[in-house]
């Protein structure tokens, strides 16, 4: 096996027998607050050192929308952030690479819950995206299931929802990845609709078995948005003035740059 395949199976093991022990832990909030931070230490250990990976936090945006608490934002670190207090961060949503949310169980209803955090996130208005380089319209979004249903189950939730609203697909999450599961572990990407994937250039129905490692599919679509990130900073900074101006349209940047401080 290819060293990279075996350290995402190994890493794989690691985390459902740490999960295990969360058993331990009675109160629902903790054992929450100890996956998302598993999940942080995973990511902070294999991915590139140019992002923070905070855990809990909010979105906003220059209209004042709100994305209500997410559980891990990945923050470049040549962004800003508006620190309230201590590790308490707001976070204009042009400075935001993805979005995480982390569930325990990813039953009907908890899948419900991750689809409305994720909606707010992707419905806030960014003067930088589209990013049509990662062919995504919003925020990138994710959800991580530590244990969820059969492919089968989840997959039909997702249908119904589609069936519901023709905006569902727009909004909803970019990766689903269930770390364990009557099928064992998978990932559903969203391509033109939601479908099993095993392997990174191919969509496709999946069967038991034919599954490529959902933490390499993580992996994968991190490290290609830190990517374009990293090589697009200039085309990826806070736009100050929609952020500030009130009924004064005053362009704050070009008054900072016609002081005599040495910025031009």
């Amino acid at each position: 096996m290819k060293i990279l395949n075996d350290h995402f199976e190994d890493t794989l093991d690691i985390l459902k027998q740490k999960s295990k022990t969360f058993k331990l832990i009675k109160n629902s909030t903790n054992i929450g607050s100890a996956r998302e931070a598993l999940i942080n230490d995973f990511l902070a250990r294999n991915l590139p050192l140019f992002v923070n990976y905070h855990s809990g936090g909010e979105l906003f945006d220059s209209k004042n929308n709100r994305s209500g608490q997410i559980d891990i934002i990945l923050h470049p670190l040549t962004s800003p952030k508006i620190n309230i207090s201590g590790n308490v961060n707001l976070f204009p949503i042009e400075t935001v690479l993805a979005g995480i949310e982390i569930k325990s169980k990813l039953d009907k209803n908890n899948l419900l819950k991750a689809f409305t955090t994720c909606r707010k996130a992707k419905e806030l208005s960014s003067a930088n995206l589209p990013n049509n380089n990662a062919n995504i319209y919003n925020i990138p979004f994710i959800v991580i299931a530590f244990n969820g249903q059969s492919m089968a189950k989840t997959l039909n939730h997702i249908k119904q929802q589609q069936e519901i609203s023709n905006t569902f697909r727009k909004l909803m999450p970019d990766l689903i990845i269930i770390l364990n599961s009557p099928d064992g572990a998978y990932t559903i990407i969203k391509k033109n609709t939601y479908m099993l994937a095993y392997d990174f250039d191919k969509v496709i129905d999946s069967i038991p078995g034919d599954k490529t490692n959902p933490l390499l599919f993580l992996f994968t679509f991190l490290d290609k948005l830190i990517n374009l990130w990293s090589s697009n900073v200039d085309k990826n900074k806070m736009p100050i003035n929609n952020y500030t101006r009130e009924k004064d349209p005053a362009n704050l940047t070009s008054l900072i740059l016609k002081t005599d401080i040495g910025l031009i």
